[in-house]
């Protein structure tokens, strides 16, 4: 199994690939940072996003996180032949062209004596937010072919409401024919059979059919015809004949 780092152990790779990146370096749109156009201390790079910049915006791109901006030292580390390969394709020129493409007019962009927060502010909202990002045809198609900033394309439903019913076809038609109704009641008393009739009792304890003074305990007599399958429930305490219970 091959060593994935062994480039970083030969000696004669690391001095071309060094003396690459200090000629892209000498290039007069790499000389000054890609950030805030400073010109001294110009010594770094990202290598994900291909810029070279000053120490202090270094700095902030280290701040920011190795999953948006993986940055090196020019001179100090070990590079990859993949590495200054991204860094001559980029460089300063066409990464401005894509994360600086749509700055409005009332957005200050940051320059050498900006505060370190306002600078900050700057780099984040270019590359961490991509506020600013505008892809260009070719690298939108490579994006698109690796999956990166990729969207679904918006879905239109058709303007032709035959056409669109046709193309997405509608559920089927449940069929029509009516649907015979139950009465809740009539079968709650064919499954519930019918209780047993209970007598009527006064107060007093009196036996069924007792004196019209006798007050009905049941609270299922029904003066007008007593509970089903029984008597007649006896006379209230007014003569009414109904039931006081119920």
């Amino acid at each position: 199994m091959s060593d994935p780092y062994a480039y970083k152990r030969n000696a004669r790779l690391q001095t071309r690939l060094a003396a690459e990146i200090q000629a892209l370096l000498k290039l007069p749109a790499n000389s000054e940072c890609a950030d805030c156009g400073a010109t001294r201390t110009v010594r770094f790079c990202s290598v994900t996003l291909g810029i070279f910049l000053c120490n202090r915006c270094y700095g902030i791109h280290r701040s920011v996180g190795a999953h948006i901006t993986r940055t090196k030292c020019v001179g100090l580390d070990t590079w990859s032949p993949g590495e200054v390969e991204a860094m001559r394709a980029m460089g300063n020129t066409r990464a401005k062209a894509l994360f600086e493409a749509t700055v409005p007019a009332d957005v200050a962009r940051a320059t050498a004596i900006s505060t370190d927060r306002e600078t900050e502010r700057w780099v984040r909202d270019k590359y961490e937010r991509r506020h600013y990002y505008a892809a260009a045809p070719a690298h939108a198609a490579a994006s698109a072919t690796v999956g990166l900033c990729a969207t679904a394309p918006a879905f239109a439903p058709s303007s032709d409401w035959a056409a669109f019913e046709t193309a997405f076809p509608s559920a089927p038609v449940v069929s029509g024919a009516p649907v015979a109704t139950v009465s809740w009641l009539a079968s709650f008393e064919t499954s519930a059979p019918s209780q047993p009739a209970v007598p009527c009792l006064d107060v007093a304890g009196a036996a069924p059919g007792g004196s019209a003074n006798a007050m009905c305990l049941d609270p299922f007599c029904v003066a007008a015809g007593g509970f089903p399958g029984g008597s007649a429930a006896p006379a209230g305490r007014g003569g009414s004949g109904s039931c006081l219970l119920d």
